[in-house]
Formats: C-alpha cells, structure tokens, sequence
C-alpha cells in the first residue's frame, strides 16, 4: 500500500481468488487509504463456492459503492 501511494496511483484493478476473502480485504484496504478499487467480478471466484462469491460481491457493492464493481466479461474502457 505504502507503495501504491508513493507512485500516485489512484485506482487499482482487482482479481483473484477468494472473492470473500482476499479480494474483499485488499478492495476495502485500497479504499480506505483513498485509491479508487475496481473489482472485475468475471476474473474473481470463492473456494466457498458461487454463494460465497456472490455474498462477497454484495458486502463490495454496499461498502465500496457498486460502480467499483465491474460484472461480466467486458472489460471497461482502460483509456478514461
């Protein structure tokens, strides 16, 4: 994180493996430290299974704001 800041950065692309889990508490770090967290639900899954990940994508949509979460397989526009 300490990182991220000294290079600026203001946003940051996530995708992984727990959606409830890791990908939950990096998104809530980064967006506590004030960089924007953008999830890629598509390139996200839960070793808990598809109610876990959908479960950790409702907790994402309520304490990060459902424009950071990006569902699907389209990509956004990177260029903005």
């Amino acid at each position: 994180m300490e990182l991220l800041s000294q290079l600026g950065v203001t946003e940051a692309y996530i995708a992984g493996i727990d959606t409830d889990c890791c990908v939950l508490k990096t998104a809530l770090d980064l967006f506590e430290r004030g960089i924007r967290p953008i999830v890629l639900t598509h390139f996200c899954a839960s070793n808990g299974g598809p109610e876990s990940h959908a479960a950790a994508i409702t907790v994402l949509e309520r304490n990060i704001g459902e424009p950071q979460i990006i569902k699907g397989d389209v990509l956004p526009d990177l260029e903005t």
